[in-house]
């Protein structure tokens, strides 16, 4: 399947900017949120995926998170909340593979892997 033509201006453009670069970051790495911009697929075709990754606590979510958007301006929106502390080089690295290498991911929240009290006080629960 082919990328729509709006997806396929976004593609270049990105493509021309970050050159070989595996993601494009847009805000710096070591803080409990990232907004980041890479390539990967969705639904068989390739995609410009505008990504924010947050921390569970930051969310105030209480398991690991992905949700996909709609297709913006910017790219396909990526929401990705993960139990780490802070992004450093090498969990973006590990998010990034995962998105791309998630099979059958589709648009809507999809939550995955154990329920945990610690991001939220008194154990509360807001997903």
């Amino acid at each position: 399947m082919e990328a729509t033509p709006d997806m396929q201006s976004l593609l270049a453009a990105y493509r021309t900017r970050a050159g070989e670069a595996d993601c494009e970051l847009l805000e710096p790495l070591g803080g409990p949120r990232l907004r980041l911009r890479f390539i990967g697929p969705l639904h068989g075709r390739p995609v410009l995926w505008d990504a924010a990754f947050t921390t569970l606590a930051e969310a105030g979510l209480s398991r690991n998170t992905i949700e996909v958007g709609p297709e913006g301006a910017a790219g396909r929106r990526l929401t990705v909340a993960l139990r780490v502390a802070r992004f450093d080089a090498a969990t973006v690295e590990k998010a990034v593979l995962m998105v791309r290498r998630w099979k059958g991911l589709r648009e809507g929240r999809h939550s995955y892997g154990p329920a945990t009290d610690a991001a939220l006080p008194n154990g509360a629960d807001r997903d």
